[in-house]
């Protein structure tokens, strides 16, 4: 879990785990998918926090 304080938080659900379609549980194979989705998400909010595109020096956070 990721949480960065900010004035507006914004959440985020990623699937980064593969499941096992037998199963239905989670093995321990890396989604990689997943992992570019995050990264996306949190660069982007960087860059809105960097370029100050929300009013009133508004800064976003997450919780992911």
């Amino acid at each position: 879990m990721l949480l960065f304080v900010g004035d507006l938080i914004i959440g985020g659900l990623f699937d980064i785990h593969v499941r096992d379609s037998v199963a239905q549980q989670c093995i321990h194979a890396i989604n990689p998918t997943g992992i570019q989705n995050v990264e996306a998400f949190l660069y982007t909010i960087e860059q809105i926090n960097r370029q100050n595109i929300l009013p009133r020096g508004l800064k976003l956070g997450n919780h992911t």
